[in-house]
């Protein structure tokens, strides 16, 4: 198909990973977005994301109630700084594993850029893990490649999301933000949303994501970004 990783993107991934699969199929399916899975007629990430979800979130509160002695709230709050959009498809981009993603545009095959999907990759490559080499090579995978990540947010010092950004350089000047949801269709776990963001009133951007908080998520980004080159 022209689509499919080659052993050599394969034997990359692994060695980033630090885990060799005994099942590389794995990989390409969790490495394949919906939009060429449709078109190709290939499974896509979608089913792993859905499991490397529950695993992750299993891990890191495991991991911080046996090191954290903190309330319910708050440990719910350090789980969420880790798991966040932000967080994974961050990790995911630093790695260097956003490159292998296999996403359809509009200009066809080509790199994905969207935090959102950047995001549901981790998520799906841990579900592979799971599935290949157990909870013990997942929870191993999970607290290094996140550990600073834990380390940041342990000490209260994770990065802010976009719509807190967005918001303080807004009210800085003594505007407004505001957030309206244009569309949303799927059933659960398979949803999709497109939101626009609007600042004093005025059209900034659009996101879209798998979640309403996502879909906000990505039009603050995408907002801030426009801000930053002088659009404001």
């Amino acid at each position: 198909m022209g689509i499919e990783l080659s052993k050599d993107k394969i034997s990359q991934i692994q060695k980033i990973l630090g885990y060799k699969m005994k099942n590389s199929q794995y990989l390409q399916e969790a490495f394949t977005h919906t939009s060429v899975a449709n078109v190709m007629g290939v499974k896509s990430y979608e089913r792993l994301e859905f499991l490397g979800d529950s695993v992750l979130s299993l891990i890191i509160s495991d991991y911080i109630f046996r090191n954290f002695e903190i309330s319910e709230g708050e440990l719910t709050k350090f789980r969420a700084a880790v798991v966040c959009e932000t967080s994974l498809a961050e990790t995911v981009t630093g790695l260097g594993l956003d490159k292998f993603i296999i996403y359809h545009n509009n200009d066809g095959i080509g790199l994905c850029d969207r935090p959102s999907i950047i995001g549901d990759v981790f998520e799906s490559i841990l579900g592979a893990i799971y599935l290949d080499g157990g909870m013990k090579a997942a929870t191993k995978f999970v607290l290094k490649k996140l550990g600073n990540v834990i380390d940041l947010a342990s000490r209260g010092e994770i990065r802010r999301d976009y719509k807190t950004t967005l918001q303080e350089a807004v009210q800085a000047r003594g505007g407004k933000v505001e957030y309206i949801t244009l569309h949303e269709s799927g059933v659960p776990h398979k949803m999709n949303f497109e939101v626009e963001v609007r600042v004093n009133g005025a059209k900034r951007a659009v996101g879209k994501g798998r979640t309403k908080k996502g879909a906000q998520q990505e039009a603050a980004r995408v907002a801030l970004q426009g801000m930053k080159k002088g659009n404001s």
